[in-house]
């Protein structure tokens, strides 16, 4: 676990981000908390899900069935 800030201009902030997440072996998942408009407009803040978006979906209809905590603003 760790915080990372990437100083620059949006595309090396995105380049930052995309690279990190091709190491992901090496780095682990990758989510962005805070970045300009333009940079959230490029990539996804949450990243891949990978094989978890059944259970991470499974486990968001148990606490929410009716699908309106969060809605649309998360990767699920």
């Amino acid at each position: 676990t760790g915080l990372l800030v990437v100083p620059g201009g949006i595309q090396a902030q995105v380049a930052a981000v995309e690279r990190l997440r091709r190491e992901a072996e090496t780095v682990g998942h990758v989510v962005v908390l805070r970045a300009n408009a333009a940079v959230k407009a490029q990539i996804d803040v949450w990243g891949p899900l990978g094989g978890a978006t059944a259970s991470l979906s499974a486990l968001k209809r148990s606490f929410d069935p009716a699908g309106i905590l969060n809605a649309a603003r998360g990767p699920i």
